[in-house]
């Protein structure tokens, strides 16, 4: 996720993903995203969900966090996957609707 969609976000995320961040002890978000917590949630997201949750395209499949409540220990209802073009929509949403 770049700065510009960070900045973006709505307050209470924006607060719950920078407490729990600190709270595994990482410095952002994407050191988050190398870190082998989210990589076991990514596959097993992956292998659950084999198509895009929104379009069912099979190619560019990412998991993206509905919300940043629980990061670090995501239940699977905080998580969705979605093909590179629904993801990019999604995050328009949160530009659109602040």
């Amino acid at each position: 996720m770049s700065e510009e969609i960070i900045n973006k976000l709505p307050t209470k995320e924006y607060d719950w993903l920078c407490h729990n961040l600190w709270s595994l002890g990482l410095k952002s978000y994407k050191e988050y995203l190398e870190c082998p917590i989210w990589k076991d949630k990514k596959k097993m997201m992956l292998e659950s969900y084999p198509n895009c949750q929104k379009c069912k395209s099979k190619k560019g499949l990412q998991v993206h966090h509905k919300t940043y409540r629980h990061l670090g220990s995501e239940p699977e209802k905080d998580l969705i996957v979605l093909c590179i073009k629904c993801h990019k929509e999604e995050h328009n949403l949160w530009q659109i609707y602040p």
